[in-house]
């Protein structure tokens, strides 16, 4: 009951903190987020929480590695990462076979590995905006499953809550990072940048 608690208020006031002020902070949300959504992949799929935890470490390791090194790659594989989870999430929630969520999975994250490059800063704070109303809406299906579902089983209200905190976090983000080109400039500088430039 602790350990369900800490996790619970662990998430919500992470899940606050990415979607609400994750633009600064991308960076250092990568390995979280390949961490929290590698694992939640992998369970999805292979309804196996070590084999999740598996791909969670390393998701978070090469995340970690290429948002540093490799800028242009990072912000793909972010990209990739959400699409796939949202995937996860969807298909389970509709509790569609394990190989429709895998090719659900596998279809937004494409289309989210493409809109990254697209979007670029943009793109950044859609991802956390979502990413950190995931991190809320698990930490409020831990703390209370009777309410917003088990975690590994969304409800309505879980889907009501994401939602809501993720539009809410774009707005506050829009506002004030809008202007800003810091992710764009480091993918236009980036030396593996294979996208052509825009008109």
């Amino acid at each position: 009951m602790l350990e369900n608690l800490l996790i619970g208020i662990a998430a919500i006031i992470l899940g606050l903190i990415v979607a609400f002020a994750g633009y600064p902070l991308f960076r250092l949300v990568l390995p979280i987020a390949g961490l929290v959504y590698g694992f939640q992949i992998a369970n999805a799929v292979f309804s196996s929480w070590l084999i999740g935890l598996i791909v969670g470490l390393v998701l978070a390791v090469v995340l970690a590695v290429f948002a540093y090194a490799i800028w242009s790659v990072a912000i793909g594989f972010a990209g990739a990462i959400l699409g796939l989870s949202i995937g996860a999430s969807v298909g389970n929630g509709l509790n569609l076979w394990g190989w429709l969520v895998a090719l659900l999975a596998i279809a937004l994250g494409v289309l989210f590995f493409v809109l990254a490059f697209r979007l670029k800063d943009l793109f950044v704070i859609i991802s956390t905006s979502l990413s950190g109303a995931g991190m809320v809406a698990f930490g409020a299906s831990t703390l209370l499953p009777i309410i917003f579902g088990p975690p590994d089983g969304p409800f309505f209200l879980h889907w009501v809550l994401w939602l809501g905190v993720a539009v809410v976090g774009f707005g506050v983000q829009y506002a004030l990072f809008s202007s800003a080109r810091q992710y764009a400039a480091l993918l236009d500088q980036s030396p593996t940048n294979f996208v052509a430039p825009s008109a």
